[in-house]
């Protein structure tokens, strides 16, 4: 398995699944409830100096910058992820 990387070298759009995260127990069990568990999947719907908003389900969850280091992540898709192959047929007349 992959070691990941740091939630806050994410950007927006992508879509990232939860490897570990080193946060005191009283902000894992936070987290926990709020669905951000090991093995989760969620989007980065953005990421500033500050801290990031995440699509858990189908909430949003403001994580912090400093807790946001401690959360390891494997991303799974990019936003261009979405779109490969989608203009192929029209990459392919535009060649033409």
């Amino acid at each position: 398995m992959s070691a990941g990387l740091p939630l806050v070298r994410t950007v927006s759009g992508q879509t990232c699944r939860v490897l570990s995260y080193q946060a005191e127990p009283r902000t894992r069990s936070k987290l926990e409830v709020l669905g951000l568990v090991t093995n989760s999947v969620f989007t980065v719907l953005s990421n500033t100096r500050t801290g990031l908003i995440l699509k858990v389900k189908e909430s949003r969850l403001a994580i912090g910058f400093d807790l946001a280091k401690q959360i390891m992540v494997e991303v799974i898709e990019t936003p261009t992820d979405r779109f490969s192959g989608a203009n192929s047929d029209l990459d392919e007349k535009a060649a033409n």
